[in-house]
């Protein structure tokens, strides 16, 4: 999973795909959406040093595979903005 206090500008994206594919729009947006990481939902899990840790449950890329190539595709102007989430360039 991961890491909700690192991705919580994520969760609306992975959400509003699952909402979409089982909507009446999700055949035809299937081709495009099967290009993203499998979503399963959010997790709450306790913690041994107690609290609650919250994950989003994604399918490793990796699994089934041997090689990986990866493709970080950014669409729109915010998130190819020096110091936006803390990036560097």
């Amino acid at each position: 999973g991961k890491d909700l206090a690192h991705a919580s500008d994520e969760i609306h994206f992975y959400e509003e795909a699952r909402h979409e594919l089982k909507g009446p729009e999700g055949e035809s947006l299937a081709p495009l959406l099967a290009f993203m990481f499998e979503y399963a939902g959010l997790a709450k899990l306790d913690v041994e040093c107690g609290g609650i840790k919250e994950l989003l449950v994604m399918r490793n890329l990796c699994d089934g595979h041997t090689k990986l190539r990866m493709l970080d595709i950014k669409i729109g102007q915010v998130t190819a903005q020096a110091g936006w989430q803390g990036k560097s360039r």
